[in-house]
């Protein structure tokens, strides 16, 4: 099992919780703020299968990619995203 906790831009949170229920991964969405400039973000955290790991990175980038940035904005990302190993989980 793996955990993936990812600080999106709040523009791009939406298409990418929506193409996760699509795909029938379940995540939970928290409003976060941070950075220099204290744009809304938020938080997403998803527990999966490894096997599902690809997919989760693909349309975290895929979003995150096709969001338009300002042209000399080389720096800020729209999404990060930190994978961690889960050992395990329990739903009650």
């Amino acid at each position: 099992m793996k955990f993936i906790v990812a600080v999106v831009e709040d523009d791009i949170s939406h298409d990418i919780t929506k193409l996760l229920a699509v795909k029938k991964i379940r995540c939970t969405k928290i409003s976060s703020t941070g950075g220099a400039l204290k744009k809304g973000n938020s938080t997403l955290i998803i527990g999966f299968k490894d096997e599902q790991l690809d997919e989760i990175l693909k349309i975290f980038k895929d979003i995150s990619e096709n969001r338009l940035k300002e042209p000399d904005d080389k720096k800020s990302y729209n999404a990060n995203v930190f994978v961690l190993n889960m050992e395990k989980s329990e739903s009650f």
